[in-house]
């Protein structure tokens, strides 16, 4: 199955997806960001090949701006596992865009899918 069949049925993130490998709109990874992307999507219960994982994944890269994180002190990730995502959207000044949003309280840009195409199109 490939990932924008996939990512149809989750329609919001399939047209963020879409717009990043149409290379639509900017966006910022770390190569921690990028390897867990690569990581998560391998794992079996997505049922996605390594080789289209690895496809997917390097045109995600490939189309975004390289940013080196640098820790943040004034605002920490509930999740201890996710405060490089933080990091990241600082040094970037990015917002978060994400379905879990649990875990980026502190981060006041964070938002949902829905709420970063609304963004988009204003």
């Amino acid at each position: 199955m490939s990932f924008r069949i996939a990512l149809r049925f989750v329609s919001l993130s399939g047209r963020i997806l879409d717009l990043m490998l149409a290379r639509e709109i900017s966006y910022a990874v770390s190569t921690e960001l990028v390897e867990e992307y690569r990581e998560v999507l391998k794992h079996p219960k997505f049922g996605f090949d390594a080789a289209s994982v690895d496809s997917l994944v390097d045109g995600l890269a490939a189309g975004a701006e390289l940013v080196v994180p640098y820790p943040q002190r004034d605002v920490i990730s509930n999740n201890p596992k996710d405060q490089f995502v933080i990091d990241l959207a600082c040094a970037a000044n990015a917002y978060i865009t994400t379905g879990n949003a649990k875990h980026f309280v502190g981060y006041e840009r964070t938002v949902s899918p829905a709420e970063a195409l609304d963004l988009l199109r204003n």
